[in-house]
């Protein structure tokens, strides 16, 4: 009986030592370079200087300022940061330009608005009187 307890210990430790060894690996896959490519050709299309929002592989998202694309990384200033950061294409899953409007062009608009309400106001006492 103690001699199964002694084989069964065993197998139970070279269990756990095989699977200990695997947990060094890196849980990421090496990246698909058409992948990579299109990544780094979508990049090139925006401006330096441009507002983007950049999801990484391991799911983070951040949004920054595009300061450098070269063929292996990005060089982004992040918003909520006050340090430039370099990140590897192989850890960029997406990037989209972040789009805002034009401040001086919703002035103008809600300027317009305005503008037409008080006519509209005008008409409609100009009517009742």
């Amino acid at each position: 009986m103690r001699r199964l307890l002694y084989v069964g210990l065993l197998v139970a430790l070279a269990a756990v030592a095989s699977t200990a060894g695997s947990a060094d690996q890196s849980p990421q896959q090496a990246r698909n370079p058409k992948e990579i490519q299109a990544l780094l050709d979508q990049l090139q299309r925006i401006p330096e200087g441009s507002r983007i929002r950049v999801q990484l592989v391991d799911g983070t998202t951040l949004e920054a300022q595009l300061l450098d694309v070269t063929t292996t990384s990005i060089r982004v200033f992040p918003k909520d940061a006050s340090v430039e950061r370099v990140i590897p294409l192989d850890q960029v899953k997406r990037v989209q330009p972040v789009k805002r409007g034009s401040l001086a062009k919703k002035i103008v608009l809600w300027t317009a608005v305005g503008f037409l309400a008080l006519i509209g106001i005008g008409v409609a006492t100009c009517a009742a009187a």
